[in-house]
């Protein structure tokens, strides 16, 4: 069989974190009923894409407040806004939230 008679076959790309399985995914489709859960589900799906940061976002304490117009960190507890929790992406949303664990990294 000459290579132009073999059929296309697709590249499997390799993981580049081997030890989190395919299984285990961010949960973009999950359906999240109110602003806290959707903070506390993108926390949890930071531990697969961002492990180092998720451990430190773990520690602090998730309170809801409409004080700030995001959201914001003092370096105990992770404020958040709930009307603009709904209004971004999740991906948005652990951006974020790596940026405040960062805040609390660098002082």
């Amino acid at each position: 069989m000459t290579s132009s008679e073999r059929k296309w076959q697709p590249r499997l790309r390799r993981l580049s974190r081997p030890w989190v399985h395919t299984w285990a995914r961010p949960s973009e489709d999950v359906d999240m009923s109110t602003p806290r859960d959707i903070v506390m589900q993108s926390r949890i799906d930071l531990l697969f894409s961002q492990p180092f940061y998720a451990a430190l976002a773990m520690r602090l304490t998730v309170v809801e407040t409409t004080q700030h117009k995001r959201m914001a960190t003092d370096g105990k507890s992770l404020y958040y806004n709930p009307e603009w929790v709904t209004m971004i992406t999740r991906a948005q949303l652990r951006g974020v939230i790596c940026h405040e664990v960062m805040h609390c990294t660098n002082g």
